[in-house]
């Protein structure tokens, strides 16, 4: 995954790497603005990502907004959730992180802002965890689990040498699911990008077919089901949207 100041990536010489690397045009990593809160520019979506935390902090952001996500590899994109850390003025504190979660095969999107539960968390320290505020679940996300009664519960560490995220759900104060994502800092580099396509060329592909091949584990062991509540949405149009999205 590549973690990045949304507001230094245009300075950045990787910017002018076309057809490796871009953010305003097809490339083999193309950080395409629109899939992100369908921004047409990196100007724009950091502005939608400040103004959303403002508006849940009651307060004016104007701190660095840095993205933890997939960006297309070769057209292909899919994000079960992108995070966007959103510090304070002077880059230390951590204000909030927004979560747009997607699901699939809807294709929907959901934000969600994780506000720290402590005023402030010193994002100097490298061995703080941030723990979140709790809330219930508002998105359909996987067809295994129920909407009522789920909790979620966030943690974040400072994304200084290493990065773990982890989220643990609660229904009904019963804990029914533990994941975590591990994560090493390794240098944005011209080199670097073209290291990781060698060795992962398709990984948006992957997240994709893993998530439809844990979900066949659960239903083959015969899971309870729950259908998305809202059936009248066509599903089939955000398909074909998601697919043509590939070739533009």
């Amino acid at each position: 995954m590549l973690y990045f100041d949304l507001d230094l990536l245009r300075h950045s010489y990787l910017a002018y790497c076309w057809p490796l690397f871009s953010y305003w045009g097809p490339a083999l990593v193309w950080f395409r603005c629109q899939d992100y809160l369908n921004s047409q520019s990196l100007e724009e979506l950091s502005s939608k990502v400040r103004k959303i935390v403002s508006e849940k902090v009651h307060k004016n952001i104007n701190g660095p907004v840095r993205l933890l996500t997939h960006p297309r590899y070769f057209g292909v994109s899919f994000n079960p959730v992108s995070f966007f850390y959103v510090f304070d003025e002077s880059g230390k504190y951590l204000e909030a992180v927004v979560a747009l979660i997607s699901n699939i095969p809807w294709l929907e999107s959901h934000i969600e802002v994780l506000v720290p539960k402590e005023t402030q968390y010193d994002a100097s320290l490298s061995s703080s965890l941030i723990v979140m505020k709790s809330h219930p679940k508002a998105f359909h996300v996987s067809p295994f689990l129920p909407m009522e009664n789920i909790e979620y519960n966030w943690c974040f560490s400072n994304p200084i040498e290493n990065l773990r995220v982890t989220t643990l759900l609660k229904h009904q104060q019963h804990n029914i699911l533990f994941a975590s994502l591990d994560l090493e800092r390794h240098a944005w580099s011209l080199l670097s990008l073209l290291i990781f396509l060698f060795r992962y060329p398709f990984m948006t592909w992957k997240v994709i077919f893993a998530i439809h091949w844990e979900a066949y584990q659960l239903w083959k062991r015969k899971f309870p089901f729950y259908s998305h509540p809202n059936n009248s949405q066509n599903v089939w149009s955000r398909m074909i949207d998601f697919f043509s999205s590939w070739f533009y």
